[in-house]
C-alpha cells in the first residue's frame, strides 16, 4: 500500500509540473452529464475500488493467477464499450477475444482438472 501511495504522490507531483504546459488546453465550460458520469466512474472504479480489490486479492490468491487479470481488462473494456457506448465490434475483435479466452482456459486446465478430481474423491468418500 505504501508503494501505491508513493507512486500516486510522485505522479501527482509530475502532473503539477506539467500544468503550465497544458493549461491553455483546459476546457472553458463544464462537460456534459455523460462525460461527468464517465469521469466519476473512472475515479471511483478504476482508482479506489480497483486498487482495494487488487490488494485484497494479493493477500488471498497466487500472484501468477492475479497477474492474469490484466489479460481480462481489455475484454471487459470492449464489452462495456459495446453495451454502454454502442461501439461496434468487428470479427477480428471476436477472434482476439476467443484467442485470449482459449489461452486462459489452457493455463487453468490443469487446476480445473485437479479441482474436479478432488470433488469426485470427496464425494466418493462421503
Amino acid at each position: 500500500m505504501a508503494q501505491a501511495t508513493g507512486s500516486i504522490l510522485v505522479s501527482s507531483l509530475f502532473a503539477l509540473c506539467m500544468l503550465p504546459f497544458i493549461w491553455q488546453y483546459a476546457p472553458d465550460h463544464i462537460p456534459n452529464t455523460k462525460a461527468l458520469i464517465g469521469l466519476f466512474y473512472a475515479v471511483i472504479m478504476a482508482s479506489l475500488l480497483a486498487m482495494f480489490c487488487y490488494f485484497k486479492l494479493v493477500q488471498n490468491i497466487k500472484l501468477t493467477t492475479l497477474s492474469l487479470t490484466t489479460v481480462l481488462t481489455p475484454l471487459l473494456a470492449l464489452l462495456f464499450g459495446a453495451v454502454l457506448n454502442d461501439e461496434k465490434l468487428s470479427v477480428m475483435v471476436f477472434v482476439g477475444a476467443f484467442i485470449l479466452l482459449f489461452g486462459l482456459f489452457v493455463y487453468f486446465y490443469r487446476d480445473l482438472k485437479a479441482s474436479q478430481n478432488l470433488a469426485i474423491k470427496i464425494k466418493s468418500n462421503s
